[in-house]
Formats: C-alpha cells, sequence, structure tokens
C-alpha cells in the first residue's frame, strides 16, 4: 500500500498511517510526503491529528509519535477536532476528514441562513448569505490546505446573533452566557476563529454603543 501510482491518494494516506515506520521515522515521512502527487499543504498532519486523538491522556502528549519522548499536543490547532477524533474513535481518520469537510461548509451555511432570517432578512437574501459563506475564498483554501477545522467554525454566526441579543434593550442574561459559551466554541475551534471572534464581539458592541442600544459606562 505505498505505491502513488497503483492507489488512491485516501488508500495511500491511511496505509501510511498503518505503517509504525511512516509514523516514528521523519526522514521516512518526510521521503514519502514529498513524493506523493496533489497533496495538501497539511492534510497529513489533520488526518495524523485525528488518528492521535483517541490515544492522547491528560499530559497531551502521544506516546508513539517522536519516540521515544512522544508528541506534545498542548499546542494543538483545534480542541474541537481533537474531541472529534476521540468520540470517533476507531473509525478511519481519512473518513472522518473526509465527511467533515461537505458536513462543515453545509452546516455553516445553514447556520448563516438562520441567522439571517433571525434578523428580520427574508428567505431570498437569506440564501445568498449562506451561499456566500459556503463559496467564501476562504473555505476553499482552507479545504485546498486540510484545514478542515477552520471550517467548523458554527460558533461565529451564533455568537452574533446571540451578542446583538445581549446587546439590545431588551437582551436578558441568558443572551450573554450564551454569547459567552459561543466564544470559548470559537477560541476552541482554532485560534484564527478566536481572533475573529474577538474582532466580531467589539465590532457589535461598538455599533451597539453609537447607536445608543447600549451603554458603556
Amino acid at each position: 500500500g505505498l505505491g502513488e501510482a497503483e492507489y488512491s491518494f485516501a488508500e495511500t494516506l491511511e496505509a501510511w498511517h498503518n505503517d509504525p515506520d511512516f509514523l516514528t521515522d521523519g526522514a521516512l515521512r518526510r521521503e514519502r510526503l514529498e513524493a506523493l502527487v496533489g497533496r495538501h499543504f497539511d492534510l497529513h498532519g489533520t488526518v495524523w491529528f485525528l488518528s492521535a486523538a483517541p490515544r492522547i491522556d491528560a499530559s497531551l502528549v502521544d506516546p508513539l509519535t517522536a519516540w521515544p519522548e512522544g508528541a506534545s499536543l498542548r499546542r494543538a490547532d483545534s480542541w474541537t477536532l481533537l474531541v472529534l477524533g476521540r468520540i470517533f474513535a476507531g473509525g478511519s481518520p481519512v473518513l472522518l476528514h473526509n465527511a467533515l469537510q461537505p458536513l462543515a461548509v453545509a452546516s455553516g451555511a445553514l447556520v448563516m441562513w438562520a441567522l439571517a432570517r433571525a434578523e428580520g432578512v427574508n428567505a431570498r437574501w437569506s440564501s445568498l448569505a449562506a451561499l456566500t459563506w459556503a463559496g467564501a475564498g476562504l473555505t476553499s483554501t482552507a479545504l485546498l490546505e486540510g484545514h478542515v477545522y477552520q471550517l467548523l467554525n458554527l460558533s461565529l454566526p451564533l455568537l452574533a446573533l446571540t451578542w446583538r441579543r445581549a446587546t439590545a434593550p431588551e437582551g436578558r442574561a441568558a443572551h450573554g452566557l450564551a454569547s459567552g459559551l459561543c466564544f470559548v466554541l470559537a477560541l476552541a475551534t482554532s485560534a484564527y476563529t478566536g481572533v475573529a471572534a474577538a474582532i466580531l464581539t467589539l465590532t457589535l458592541l461598538g455599533y451597539a454603543a453609537a447607536t445608543g442600544r447600549v451603554r458603556l459606562a
């Protein structure tokens, strides 16, 4: 299962991740990855992360990678992806990665549509908002580079919805708690999503203050 010409991309990657030498020998890993045609930049790392998630304990160290020291995951790109890897432990990490791509794009578009509808936008323009979200250039970039976790950012549109409600004159504590939860989920998805959530929060707060919906002092 090591020949690029005889096997599909997914079959080749699956075989390599089941090969102990590939997981422990850095030189062999680089040699094979450099020879793999059509590889995405970080796809292999993302699939490895999903495969390693079930064997990670409280120390956040993968003992089967970079032996004998092990590979530390204390600075993981996505804690959401780590949780998904543990939930679907025992399955194929390649299949999980491939399934997450359309599910993440479709669910993100659906949540964006719901956000637009909740803000009073009619169905036609809400559909345009959903299509714009799903077809954004950053979406295709994340897919091409193997950063599927960047698309698991349902918390951003939900943060916009709950934070708008929290900063409205009729806002309640429940809206603030919900927006706080969405912010934490955004941080767990990835650092980039967390930065976007911070910018979104400050922008909506500034708008609410400028329009008199909320007082900052």
